[in-house]
């Protein structure tokens, strides 16, 4: 951090030819980056311990219990997250603790969806399927109701003390993981593992970050009834998100689930490292008015679409390597799948951007069109064209909902006073 403050001069210079920030970047991607390479480092692991000592069968099976985990994560509140943000830029501090006995109590309804869909897979002999539902049932409501410290943190702009607990928890995943695959490397094993990894140091991490919490604030009032709109919403994209993979591992074989787990692996990681590095923007943003967010378009929408372009190119080149270095000749199949993925990269940080934008403005109307349109038309396809292209079905869908996802919330940002590009 002293070293970004000595800069400050050439910094200073670097951000008004780009017109860009860059201190308060840097100081966010300095911790952000840390962070993020600890966490490639821990995926990279965890990936090649699972393409060289897990079965296809095994593998197939644990990413399709991972879908039906998340395919209910609506049930935990996620919305509240987002409307998080906003409350502690406003200072309702308090909203932190508040956002998680929220949550807490809205996963216990994911306990009898869990417990139904468990007895469904024993009655299709599915035993290893059903009975790891089962356990996840029992934990469930610990599962996702403590994991928004992140948010907390980075609204705080405590970028430092994220990077160390986001670092701590990748590693403690890849030694449980790596524990398991060891000594008990069948599904029912490995699905406890994840779920030990996972819950365990949101514990701990929700619990430290709370030292955070300035003495004498307040809940957002309207904390619930916005997290609530946004929950509501985000049901239909978390189904369409799931339940395509639930579709191909049921229908079509967990064998052909874990080809295209391999195939998204390393398009999935790369939003997950770079909404870390995103969040400084995120944050930003949450700050500004709407004719702020209008300027911020038009000054730096070129550079978010270069950053996708830039970064789909690099996936495209070292998919196959990574694929055939991390889980071996037995997913040559996937290659092909993962380089036509890596183009889904490009509009992602806009389509970010944008999206972000219009929860921020609370345009409901909104929100609601691009939370049910596409999705219902995205899960229809699903029904359609993964029973009869499988993998290649399924890959087309991600394609097209990617590159039509920032459509809408351009326009209605756009179209207000006559705003253009």
């Amino acid at each position: 951090m002293n070293k970004v403050k000595q800069l400050s001069p050439s910094l200073a210079l670097l951000g008004r030819l780009t017109q860009l920030d860059i201190t308060y970047f840097l100081s966010g991607g300095l911790f952000s980056s840390i962070q993020q390479v600890i966490g490639i480092l821990c995926g990279l692991a965890i990936s090649y311990l699972f393409g060289h000592y897990v079965s296809k069968d095994v593998f197939g099976q644990y990413n399709l219990i991972l879908s039906i985990i998340s395919l209910f994560t609506f049930v935990s509140f996620p919305g509240i997250d987002i409307a998080l943000t906003r409350s502690i830029g406003q200072g309702f501090d308090e909203s932190f603790r508040e956002s998680q006995r929220i949550k807490l109590r809205f996963s216990l309804l994911g306990v009898p969806l869990l417990l139904a869909l468990a007895a469904i897979y024993w009655i299709q002999k599915s035993y290893n399927v059903s009975i790891s539902l089962l356990i996840t049932s029992a934990v469930y409501p610990f599962l996702y109701s403590f994991t928004n410290y992140q948010t907390f943190l980075f609204a705080k702009k405590k970028f430092s003390f994220n990077a160390i607990l986001g670092s701590l928890s990748s590693l403690f995943f890849l030694f449980i993981t790596y524990l398991g695959i060891k000594f008990i490397p069948e599904t029912v094993g490995l699905v406890v593992c994840f779920l030990i990894a996972t819950i365990i140091p949101s514990l701990y991490a929700s619990y430290y970050s709370r030292k955070f919490i300035r003495e004498g604030t307040i809940s957002d009032p309207d904390l619930k009834n916005y997290g609530s709109f946004l929950t509501a919403i985000s049901i239909l994209p978390w189904i369409s998100g799931n339940i395509g993979n639930i579709i191909l591992g049921t229908v079509i074989g967990t064998q052909k689930l874990a080809i295209f787990a391999v195939a998204s692996r390393f398009y999935v990681t790369f939003m997950k490292n770079f909404i870390v590095f995103y969040k400084p923007a995120s944050v930003k943003i949450a700050y500004q008015n709407k004719i702020e967010h209008v300027n911020t378009i038009k000054t730096h929408w070129l550079k978010f679409i270069l950053l996708g372009i830039v970064s789909a190119f690099l996936l495209w080149l070292t998919s196959p390597i990574l694929i055939r270095f991390f889980f071996t000749e037995k997913y040559e199949e996937a290659i092909l799948y993962a380089q036509i993925l890596s183009f889904a990269v490009v509009p992602i940080p806009i389509s970010w951007l944008l999206s972000d934008m219009i929860i921020y403005q609370k345009k409901k109307k909104v929100q609601v069109i691009t939370s049910i349109v596409p999705h219902v038309i995205k899960i229809l396809l699903y029904f359609v064209l993964i029973p009869t292209w499988g993998i290649t079905g399924l890959v087309g869908i991600i394609l097209l909902e990617r590159f039509s996802e920032p459509l809408i919330p351009l326009y209605s940002l756009l179209k207000e006073k006559g705003n253009k590009l």
